[in-house]
C-alpha cells in the first residue's frame, strides 16, 4: 500500500498524553500500486518526537475500518498504548 496524499489530519488526546507524544487521525489517499485506483483510508497514529528539533516518529498505526469509529480507535490506543498517557487510563 502506498500513501499518495494526506487529505486531512487532526490531533486527539493532547491534554492526556505525555510530552513529546501525539495521537493523530489521518485521512489518506492510498493505492496498492501506481496502476491501481486510489481509495481513502483513515488511520489513528501514535507519534513520538525525540526532541524539539526532530521529526515525528510513528510508533503505532491503527486502520479505522468501515465498521468502527474514531472513538473505537482512540479507545484501542488507550488500551494498547497506556505508557504514553500522563495518568493511568481506565478503558
Amino acid at each position: 500500500m502506498v500513501a499518495k496524499e494526506l487529505i486531512n489530519m487532526k490531533e486527539y488526546l493532547r491534554e492526556e498524553v505525555k510530552n513529546h507524544y501525539y495521537v493523530v487521525w489521518e485521512q489518506v489517499e492510498v493505492c496498492i500500486d501506481e496502476t491501481e485506483s486510489a481509495s481513502i483510508e483513515e488511520f489513528v497514529k501514535v507519534m513520538y518526537e525525540q526532541s524539539e528539533s526532530s521529526s515525528l516518529v510513528p510508533m503505532y498505526s491503527f486502520l479505522i475500518d468501515k465498521t468502527s469509529s474514531i472513538e473505537d480507535s482512540l479507545a484501542k490506543v488507550k488500551r494498547e498504548c497506556k505508557h504514553i498517557f500522563k495518568e493511568h487510563v481506565l478503558v
